[in-house]
């Protein structure tokens, strides 16, 4: 475990959150992408607080070391999203502080289903999706790149 805070994205961390992705997606191996993939990033405001959705940062010294998001998908459903957190700080209690947040936030939202989609290169998210309860679904997306569908019942 180490100190961390969480805190609400506001619009002065933009620069922070862009450089974050770009090195977290070149540790994992995935092209970045802001024209297309990863253009959700470019106005976190409306693609992820909006209808009261959330994006979340995790920093360490004043720096960024894990985000989660929330937005909502359906009346009764939001998908967790952009939830990765630096390779370095990995198991040591940064991930959970963070799901832990999203998912206390979904549960006092209108919400009653919390889905998320992921791959096979993120065993350790996997494997803490389904420590808090998350469960494999049907695909409930279009995404390419995902293969593996988990949804909680936040009701």
């Amino acid at each position: 475990m180490i100190q961390h805070e969480i805190k609400n994205y506001q619009h002065s961390d933009q620069d922070g959150v862009i450089e974050f992705f770009r090195a977290v997606f070149a540790e994992m191996g995935f092209d970045f992408d802001l024209t297309a993939r990863h253009k959700d990033l470019t106005n976190i405001t409306n693609e992820f607080q909006a209808n009261g959705g959330l994006f979340l940062l995790a920093t360490h010294k004043g720096r960024l070391i894990g985000t989660v998001a929330l937005r909502q998908i359906a009346k009764d459903t939001c998908e967790l999203k952009r939830f990765f957190v630096r390779r370095e700080f990995h198991r040591k209690g940064v991930g959970t502080g963070l799901l832990k947040r999203a998912i206390a936030h979904a549960k006092a939202g209108p919400w009653s289903r919390l889905r998320l989609d992921t791959s096979h290169r993120s065993p350790a998210a996997i494997a803490l999706f389904k420590k808090h309860g998350f469960v494999e679904i049907e695909r409930f997306n279009q995404d390419p790149f995902a293969e593996i569908f988990m949804e909680l019942t936040t009701a």
